[in-house]
């Protein structure tokens, strides 16, 4: 069995985003001839602003690569307009140690909360690993597996669901283990583009403070 903490990596973000927005709202403007350096950003802004975020789609798409439990992961996938690749305990053997996402909520609640916790894992890696000896496939004895199984998952979305993504995510109101990874990628996010996540951003800096 091991404990690690949720971790994510962007593995693809589009280059030139605000030109790329840019070239698409002056086409609705029929405005090119406006274009030099720094405008993109000033026109992006007003897009935002103004709340016009179909133009915002044209930025391209971002994808990410998130290490997080299996809770998180059942909550993400329910964002319609991105798309998703995850790790199938379908047909993945978990061989050795086990990976489960370390429950900071549990470990800070009592000694005694984390230790039952981490006795249960123990059993249950001990079972899983029994049943595939015994000639159970993983589709199948992957059911004793809990919640806090750690998966890596890939998310694909444009500039306007991450928008999206980034604003439900974010929230107080969110389940604080995702709340605390969804942090660290608008930061992430915020420094390749500040145009475009810095609404978001500074509506949450104190947060991402604390977070690191």
């Amino acid at each position: 069995m091991k404990l690690i903490h949720p971790s994510f990596k962007i593995t693809s973000y589009p280059k030139n985003i605000l030109e790329n927005i840019e070239n698409a709202a002056r086409t609705c403007y029929k405005s090119e001839d406006k274009i030099c350096e720094g405008s993109a950003a000033k026109i992006v802004e007003m897009l935002l602003n103004k709340k016009h975020l179909a133009m915002i789609e044209f930025g391209g798409t971002i994808t990410i690569k998130l290490k997080i439990d299996r809770s998180m992961s059942h909550e993400l996938v329910r964002h319609r307009l991105a798309s998703f690749a995850q790790e199938s305990q379908r047909y993945i053997k978990y061989n050795t140690d086990i990976e489960f996402i370390y429950p900071k909520e549990v470990s800070d609640s009592s000694n005694i909360s984390f230790y039952d916790f981490c006795k249960t894992l123990e059993i249950i890696e001990k079972t899983y690993h029994s049943m595939l000896k015994n000639g159970i496939s993983p589709q199948n004895a992957r059911g004793i597996l809990p919640n806090c199984t750690a998966t890596e998952i890939n998310i694909q979305a444009n500039i306007r669901e991450w928008l999206h993504i980034l604003e439900l995510r974010c929230s107080k109101r969110v389940y604080p283990p995702l709340r605390r990874i969804m942090l660290q990628v608008l930061e992430s996010f915020y420094h390749k583009t500040p145009v475009i996540f810095d609404e978001l951003y500074y509506i949450y800096t104190d947060d991402i403070i604390k977070n690191l």
